[in-house]
């Protein structure tokens, strides 16, 4: 905006105090995924949908980039079949 009118200022850097440093993330290698899904797949007990869960679970943070509270809060409205 100051460009197009002097009016508009420009706080200096740094006025609102240093932003916080993200951590930069981890991409996990296709083989230790593999065994992630393949652990969770593992999971009792025997019979239980806690495999299955697990491993959606697992999938989608890793396929979709989702981060755990994000996954975790989807709900079956807001999720689009991509055949839709």
């Amino acid at each position: 905006m100051s460009a197009e009118d002097s009016g508009h200022e420009i706080p200096p850097r740094r006025v609102f105090g240093v932003s916080p440093q993200r951590r930069r993330p981890y991409i996990f290698p296709p083989d230790v995924v593999r065994r992630l899904l393949e652990a969770a797949g593992a999971l009792g007990p025997p019979g239980s949908l806690r495999p299955h869960t697990y491993r959606t679970l697992l999938g989608l943070l890793v396929t979709c980039g989702l981060g755990i509270s994000e996954a975790l809060a989807l709900q079956l409205p807001v999720i689009r079949l991509a055949a839709q």
